[in-house]
């Protein structure tokens, strides 16, 4: 048989193991940009801004390039707003309208979606998170 002191000290330690983990959790989730997109494939983008989302916990960039003859809208993902502002990127730095070409790894699932390397912007600024 169990003792009292046994099953508390038990049920302490899974109490312990369920809030480690699911305070982890999040930590996972939030910094698996390497899961979701691919390390060691680039695509490069030429197209026009049509929204930047300066907003935790990831900025996005929504630039539409033109494929066959249609726009076909990406989604850029980038670092959040404090990651941005270090590096000297804020909310007005793209303007919709803006001509703009992207560097980026593309989503391992395929479709319109990317993880920010640069922005080359018309007038030659390259906007970047990367030193």
């Amino acid at each position: 048989m169990f003792s009292r002191k046994l099953a508390l000290a038990l049920g302490a330690v899974a109490t312990a193991g369920a809030l480690a983990g699911a305070a982890a959790w999040p930590a996972f989730a939030h910094h698996a940009a390497s899961l979701m997109f691919s390390p060691d494939r680039e695509v490069v983008l030429t197209g026009t801004v049509k929204e930047f989302y300066y907003r935790n916990p990831h900025s996005s960039i929504q630039i539409l390039v033109s494929h066959d003859g249609r726009n076909v809208e990406w989604r850029i993902v980038t670092e959040s707003p404090n990651e941005l502002k270090k590096s000297g990127i804020d909310e007005t730095s793209l303007q919709p309208g803006e001509h703009v070409t992207v560097r980026a790894r593309p989503a391992k699932t395929g479709g319109s979606s990317a993880w920010l390397l640069d922005v080359r912007k018309a007038d030659g600024t390259v906007l970047s998170v990367d030193d």
